[in-house]
């Protein structure tokens, strides 16, 4: 979802590159590993309605017990912008009961059921429970 998550800001709901085309730039795949990536450059010369100059780099890897996404988003323009971004992958699993997310300790977090929760302090686990959250991870600027 890019550049915006949801309808927080003036674009359609989640934004516009899920209907665009990626590259896929790498591909590796090993005995009980497999690696993507996949990039695109939005400009104003091939999105009307966007008139930023953004590169984008999604990085999956996937191993036996784990699946891990990497996000980097780079402005090559002049202006600044605000965006949004996040993920709204679909997996098929045999038992939601043995799944486990790690790496979002600390992050801020929106609770649509808990709107009291603020930060996020564990792993997640699903024990049939509706979770409708978003997690808010700090800004790296580099």
């Amino acid at each position: 979802m890019f550049p915006q998550f949801a309808d927080r800001g003036s674009l359609r709901k989640h934004g516009f590159v899920r209907d665009v085309v990626w590259k896929m730039v790498f591909h590796q795949r090993e005995a009980y590993s497999e690696h993507l990536r996949y990039e695109l450059n939005l400009t104003s010369n091939n999105l009307n309605h966007w008139p930023y100059k953004v590169f984008i780099q999604l990085d999956v890897v996937a191993k036996l017990k784990s699946i891990t996404f990497s996000l980097t988003i780079k402005n090559l323009g002049g202006t600044e912008f605000v965006w949004t971004g996040g993920f709204h992958p679909y997996f098929k699993i045999e038992n939601l009961m043995t799944v486990k997310i790690d790496g979002l300790m600390g992050c801020g977090i929106e609770n649509k059921y808990r709107p009291e929760q603020s930060h996020h302090s564990d792993s997640i686990y699903f024990l049939m429970r509706v979770h409708a959250r978003a997690y808010f991870y700090p800004i790296q600027t580099s």
